[in-house]
Formats: structure tokens, sequence, C-alpha cells
């Protein structure tokens, strides 16, 4: 299997397996990781629906953030402290660089749900991936 698009071998192979495509099995999100969701960031085929900026309630600074599809499944990240977009593909690069710190991952709402906020460099990245969009 090595060098197939979407292996990894890592707990959640075959979450991620159908999360981008290659399998026609349920996905769960139990197990999924940081690196699981940034893989899935890479895939050409995933589609931006929607993206804009906001306003941090809490600090007053800009953030980006947005929300993609691939198979029917929702992905969804913001991006805190940035006035610029941010691709998937920048995304990825960021939360999967080694100067990374995941200060929290793990699913949500009975298993339903992943989410995860990594911190690299100024920004701090919210991610999150269900069967729903998020608002």
């Amino acid at each position: 299997m090595a060098g197939r698009v979407g292996y990894v071998e890592e707990s959640g192979t075959a979450k991620l397996e159908a999360a981008l495509g290659n399998s026609t099995g349920p996905s769960s999100t139990v197990g999924f990781s940081v690196n699981e969701f940034a893989q899935i960031l890479q895939n050409p085929a995933i589609k931006l629906e929607q993206d804009d900026f906001y306003v941090s309630r809490s600090t007053g600074r800009k953030g980006y953030r947005a929300n993609l599809c691939l198979n029917g499944m929702w992905y969804w990240y913001s991006v805190s402290n940035s006035d610029t977009l941010m691709s998937p593909h920048d995304v990825a690069a960021a939360i999967m660089s080694p100067s990374r710190r995941v200060r929290r991952s793990g699913s949500y709402k009975e298993d339903r749900g992943f989410e995860a906020t990594v911190i690299c460099k100024k920004h701090s990245y919210m991610l999150g991936h269900g069967k729903n969009k998020w608002k």
C-alpha cells in the first residue's frame, strides 16, 4: 500500500481513506489526527464552499475562516491574526510544520466530529471536521 494517495501508517487509516474517497466504508472521526486533516487539505478534489474574514470578540484582531467539502464530508478552519486569504495548502503546510504546537486534538459531540487547535508562528489554526457544515 505504500505510495498510495491517502495511505498513512497510523491509527485512523481507514477513516482517512474514506474521507479521501478511497473507500466505501463509513467515515468516523475516532482517532482522526492533525496530520490526516493536513493530507485532506492537500487533496486537489477538495472544494472551497465559503470563506470570509472575521474579527475576534476577545482580541479584536482580524482572522480568516473557510468551509470546504470533500466526498460529502465537511472540513473547516479558521486562522487567527490573519488579514490575508489562507489556502488549504497554506494551512496544511503550517499545521505540519516542525515548529507547530498542537494544543488540543480529538473528537467532539460523541465522536461525530473532530476538532483541533494548532499554534504555528503568530497564528492559531482552529480545525474541524464533521458531517455537517460549520456555520
